[in-house]
């Protein structure tokens, strides 16, 4: 529910800026990089699509610079996420943190955000 809000603001935001829309303003290569962008990100958080976004931006900014075919890395990278990390970029953040977390523990470090002494 809170998706499809943020969705509806998108769309008004985008209209506002471009000051136009019509059918051939989100043609399917627009839908798919949005689709595209929340997988990449994690689809279970609501900071996992919005990593999914920067990373895509990155990509076309960054990429085509160098790449005439900066898609095929893009899509690459999408399979390793998909296969690798079923819960996004963000779910892989948020392994890493836990993972860090218990070997900070078993250290023999105090957890964060805990105090020592009396």
């Amino acid at each position: 529910m809170i998706a499809v809000f943020f969705t509806g603001v998108a769309g008004v935001l985008y209209i506002f800026v471009n000051q136009l829309i019509s059918p051939a303003t989100m043609a399917f290569s627009q839908d798919g990089l949005l689709v595209i962008m929340v997988v990449l990100g994690g689809l279970r958080s609501i900071w996992g699509p919005a990593l999914g976004a920067v990373v895509i931006v990155l990509f076309q900014q960054e990429l085509s610079i160098y790449l005439d075919r900066w898609q095929t890395v893009m899509g690459l990278t999408l399979i390793a996420v998909v296969l690798f990390s079923p819960g996004g970029l963000w779910g892989l953040v948020r392994a890493m943190r836990l993972a860090a977390g218990r070997a900070h523990h078993q250290a023999g470090g105090a957890p964060a955000g805990s105090r020592s002494g009396p």
